[in-house]
């Protein structure tokens, strides 16, 4: 599966590229928006990495490599977690560095580890969207999905509600059990899905 990450990592390349100029801009800027973004788009990359499969029929020719059908499926996944999670703890590190004096010390590292949580919630639902019905179909249903989490998740930060009256800790377990639970539940239908494909 290691060699299906490391085709991935060459293939998003220009893309990469990118994401960590913004990451550089974000590191040295201290904005909790900036850091949920940067954690949210990392989410963006697997499906793009999904998008030059497509193109290149790419999943023609790993059907007849020794890959199982896991494999193929779970390293998108596993890329997903490794972006998420090397995002998460360069901004942790960042924050740590242009800490505001004002903030309470563990404000932001649960804000920057809720927001991951949600950022895996956006790849548990995305994923099996795109491997049923293609990059192409989805990219607006993708995108919408990506709205709604940021919508959602800014609306939970400026009113607080129904999460105000719960401490942060209980946050963040709520939000890392829901992550896990659904990444799980994802992986077994995108393996479905692809089986499926793979059999028409």
């Amino acid at each position: 599966m290691s060699g299906l990450i490391q085709k991935d990592i060459y293939t998003l390349t220009t893309e990469l590229r990118y994401f960590i100029l913004v990451l550089l801009v974000t590191f040295f800027m201290r904005n909790d928006f900036l850091y949920a973004f940067s954690i949210l788009y990392a989410t963006i990359l697997p499906t793009t990495a999904l998008a030059y499969d497509e193109r290149s029929k790419w999943n023609a020719l790993a059907d007849m490599l020794p890959f199982t059908t896991g494999q193929i499926v779970g390293s998108k996944y596993i890329l997903g977690y490794l972006l998420v999670g090397t995002v998460t703890l360069l901004l942790s590190f960042s924050s740590f560095l242009f800490r505001n004096p004002a903030d309470a010390p563990l404000n932001v590292p649960s804000l920057l580890l809720t927001a991951a949580c949600a950022a895996l919630i956006v790849l548990a639902i995305q994923l099996p969207i795109i491997f049923w019905i293609g990059i192409e179909k989805s990219r607006l249903l993708v995108l919408l999905i990506v709205m709604l989490t940021s919508g959602a998740a800014s609306f939970a930060s400026d009113f607080g509600f129904p999460l105000k009256s719960l401490s942060p800790a209980l946050v963040l377990f709520i939000a890392f059990a829901s992550a896990a639970a659904l990444n799980l539940i994802s992986f077994q239908i995108s393996r479905t899905i692809y089986d499926h494909r793979k059999a028409r």
